[in-house]
């Protein structure tokens, strides 16, 4: 056979792909080994071609091999990763990165070391069964290679490329309020018996976790949670059943939109409004959520986001008639808030702790949440056993909130909001607002000390928010791409882009004007 050229994407921060020489037919997505630059890399055919005038085909090099042991990239994925080295202006070879990792191809061979042990045994058991037994040891040869052939045929039905565009995506949901699960449940199980695959996006591990729990109920061996607790193996058998085309609910948080979905019918994203969904580093800095959104659009499949309060991007979205909207019908506590301020004229505070809040937890009779932010643990633990030597008080943090749950507690109490909401931040008072309502889903009183109790004001509503981010042409009303430091990641530069046709030129330029030694951030959290 003559030889052909294919263009390959590696694992490495270029904005262009080298052309390699072979002598079989390689389709795109096809696992290759090559040389560049002196040292192997696994590559991903991405095309085929003839080189440009500028490369001489003689000094052209050869792949190394075509890597039959690990399964194509599919078209969505590559689909996938172009949209997001487009948007988040990085390249296509750090989202293979992200999406391939050095852990998720030696999992790959791990994988495939398993298929080759499994067709060894079949062969020895055939082997075995051509020879003459007793009754009773050929019946257990029978059943042993019964149950190795139905695992390979399980690995190894893996679909072809899909070459049909998928059908158009319904409109995205977004679903406001508590309660949500009981909605994601009725919403998977439709899907399930379409024959379909989901996706249940979640901000961090704990959530993850917390959501399989509650699911697992229901869906069984069919649901698998994917985050960076499971092992590679792990990940990789989930990958498979994917593969294979299987109805599958899988739980998991933000690099899950790598998995290698075929028949992919509902992604929800929940806690929608989480920065957690946000990579900060390294590249490619992509928003999850927005992410996740894109994929469901790629493979016709329903979106769905769901939170207490939703993003001011989600809730304009609705606004523009571009999601749809519901509410569950059940919303978490009303919170009480505890004016600081007024608290300290009336000499009010002890320490870091009102003596309003002393008095409300001393009569609650229930277990209480003191959520801390700036101050230091030490400190506040000898306060706390001094005021509470007789009620059941814990100390903790939101990060260990999150992970831990509420673990029965009657009352959540915020030391002081503004710790985990900056007012240097254009978005404080939308995640002030965010942070109180998602600690309402989880304890049946919020109470809540703050220095500036007017951000709370029932004026002080999303609608006004919006508002000002209008007035002001902030995000969501336009784009923000800043430049940041790479040795800290201060911002250098912040550019507010219009939402308009020259979008992604205005990004790409601002790109190619990035020094060395800073990176390009869009869509910042």
């Amino acid at each position: 056979m003559q030889a052909s050229f294919i263009q390959v994407l590696l694992p490495l921060k270029i904005r262009w792909m080298p052309f390699y020489r072979t002598d079989r037919a390689v389709e795109p997505g096809t696992a290759v080994n090559v040389v560049f630059s002196g040292r192997e890399y696994t590559g991903i055919v991405w095309g085929s071609g003839k080189p440009g005038p500028e490369l001489q085909e003689n000094k052209i090099r050869d792949i190394l091999r075509i890597r039959d042991d690990i399964p194509a990239i599919s078209v969505t994925e590559m689909k996938l990763w172009e949209f997001m080295a487009s948007y988040y202006l990085c390249t296509v070879g750090e989202v293979f990165k992200a999406a391939y990792p050095a852990l998720r191809i030696r999992g790959e061979n791990m994988y495939s070391s398993r298929i080759a042990r499994l067709r060894q045994r079949a062969e020895t058991l055939r082997a075995q069964l051509s020879r003459r037994h007793r009754e009773d040891i050929r019946l257990r040869l029978e059943e042993s290679l019964r149950a190795v052939e139905a695992e390979l045929e399980c690995h190894e039905s893996m679909p072809q490329l899909p070459t049909a565009p998928a059908a158009a995506a319904p409109q995205p949901l977004l679903i406001q309020g508590n309660d949500r699960t009981d909605r994601y449940r009725m919403l998977a199980r439709q899907a399930l018996s379409d024959n379909r695959q989901v996706l249940v996006l979640t901000p961090e591990i704990a959530f993850c976790n917390r959501m399989a729990e509650e699911l697992g109920h229901s869906f069984g061996q069919r649901l698998y949670c994917v985050n960076a607790d499971r092992s590679a193996g792990y990940r990789q058998s989930v990958s498979g059943v994917l593969r294979s085309g299987s109805p599958a609910v899988v739980v998991g948080t933000r690099s899950s939109v790598f998995l290698p979905f075929t028949r992919l019918g509902l992604v929800i994203i929940d806690e929608e409004q989480d920065s957690s969904y946000k990579q900060e580093d390294p590249a490619p800095r992509y928003n999850a959520r927005d992410t996740a959104v894109f994929l469901a659009s790629i493979h016709g499949a329903a979106a769905v986001l769901g939170s207490a309060l939703p993003s001011l991007e989600s809730l304009l979205n609705v606004r523009n008639g571009k999601y749809s909207c519901e509410y569950t019908g059940r919303h978490g506590a009303d919170p009480a808030f505890i004016d600081i301020r007024a608290e300290k004229r009336k000499n009010g505070m002890l320490g870091p702790i009102s003596r309003k809040l002393v008095s409300q937890i001393h009569s609650a009779g229930c277990r209480v949440l003191l959520l801390r932010g700036w101050e230091d643990r030490q400190e506040l633990d000898s306060r706390v056993s001094t005021l509470f030597p007789d009620d059941d008080v814990c100390v903790t943090t939101l990060s260990e909130l999150k992970r831990l749950g509420p673990r029965g507690a009657g009352i959540i109490a915020v030391l002081q909001i503004e710790a985990f909401c900056p007012s240097d931040d254009f978005r404080s008072d939308e995640r002030a607002l965010q942070t109180v309502a998602m600690l309402g889903g989880l304890a049946p009183r919020v109470i809540v000390q703050t220095s500036m109790p007017e951000k709370f004001a029932p004026e002080r509503g999303t609608d006004a928010l919006l508002e000002e981010r209008r007035e002001f042409s902030f995000p969501p009303y336009t784009r923000l791409v800043e430049i940041r430091k790479r040795e800290d990641g201060s911002t250098t530069e912040r550019h507010f882009l219009p939402k308009d046709s020259t979008l992604q030129q205005r990004k790409a330029m601002i790109a190619e004007t990035v020094p060395e030694d800073c990176y390009v951030d869009v869509d910042p959290i």
